[in-house]
């Protein structure tokens, strides 16, 4: 998380896109929003919970965190970015 979060603060991205995997997944992406909230507080941040077990709880706990837009799957991430 903190290489992460360093490597982004140099560029300065206007959207990253974090991939949370289980285990954990949502434990994993709320940290690493809070972490990337605190160092880039304009950066557009999207996660993607693939298949999640309940997604409208999983979108509220990582939105809650910092990051904009949650998402379920690729095809949805990439019609996200586009807007």
């Amino acid at each position: 998380v903190g290489e992460s979060s360093d490597r982004a603060a140099e560029l300065q991205p206007e959207v990253m896109c974090i991939s949370a995997m289980p285990p954990m997944a949502i434990t994993h992406a709320r940290h690493l929003c809070k972490r990337l909230r605190e160092r880039l507080p304009k950066t557009r941040l999207m996660v993607g919970v693939w298949h999640p077990s309940d997604a409208q709880r999983a979108a509220h706990r990582i939105t809650s965190c910092g990051a904009e837009v949650v998402v379920r799957t690729l095809a949805e991430a990439v019609e996200k970015l586009r807007t």
